[in-house]
């Protein structure tokens, strides 16, 4: 975790950037793109954790039937139709 003084530094660019949403667009984008992949798994699990998340699991089919008709279903939908 940041430090004081370089959670500061942070802040001190954030508002030379004007503040507000503007500038909160910015610092994260660009925080986001300089992060390690792991850094951003582990704060991503840190904040679902402290904030009390739940993730959200994916339901696995019942049955090759399930799958099929899984498959169907996307194929019969035009935006994974090839052009």
């Amino acid at each position: 975790m940041a430090v004081f003084e370089a959670a500061q530094k942070v802040w001190e660019l954030h508002d030379s950037l004007g503040g507000g949403d503007h500038a909160n667009e910015i610092l994260f984008e660009n925080l986001v793109k300089f992060l390690s992949g792991d850094t951003l798994d582990d704060f991503v699990d840190d904040f679902r954790r402290c904030n009390s998340m739940v993730v959200e699991q994916l339901e696995e089919p019942d049955s090759a039937t399930d799958i099929i008709q899984f498959r169907n279903d996307l194929t019969s939908n035009p935006k994974w139709q090839q052009q």
